[in-house]
């Protein structure tokens, strides 16, 4: 049924659905305007390195590639990396003691340039993992918080990699 109050209501309608367009075009305006004074962030990717096979009384020692694939230098904390192990058993256990300073270490990763963080025995130095025999699913993840504060060495904060970033799982098997 079509009455007047409807055909009344339509020019007000689109007015309405006018601004609304106009308004949502103004703000992927400013956001992409925003996004464009700032510097591009660096296209990292992270791989792990494991055994594929490792005896139960053996070292499980992993290694985290990370790749600068960017085209602007970026600051690295290695002691930001971490492994995350998946599979039946899998328990990380920590070290007693003070926290790890996740600025030891810092470096800077030129573009196309890589750097590997050594896991002996599966330890990050706040802990260890402990894999009894099974299958395990090994995930790096490198992870810096957007409100770590720097210290006052760090000459150009602006250049450390902040984000969450978890590369491909690679398979171990504990025998």
């Amino acid at each position: 049924m079509n009455d007047g109050a409807t055909n009344r209501d339509r020019p007000n309608f689109a007015r309405a659905m006018a601004a609304s367009v106009l308004l949502v075009a103004a703000a992927a305006g400013a956001v992409a305007a925003a996004g464009a004074a700032a510097p591009p962030l660096a296209a990292l990717t992270l791989r792990a390195v494991a055994p594929a096979t490792v005896r139960a009384d053996a070292p499980r020692d992993v290694s985290v590639v990370i790749e600068n694939g960017g085209t602007t230098p970026v600051l690295l904390l290695p002691n930001m990396v971490r492994l995350r192990i998946e599979g039946a058993g899998a328990e990380y256990v920590p070290y007693p003691g003070p926290p790890v300073d996740p600025w030891g270490g810092a470096r800077e990763l030129a573009p196309g340039a890589s750097a590997t963080v050594a896991f002996v025995d599966a330890s990050d130095k706040r802990g260890v993992w402990r894999l009894p025999p099974g299958n395990y699913r090994i995930v790096p993840v490198y992870d810096v918080p957007p409100d770590l504060a720097p210290p006052a060495t760090i000459a150009d904060p602006s250049r450390v990699w902040r984000g969450r970033l978890e590369g491909p799982p690679v398979s171990m098997r504990v025998m």
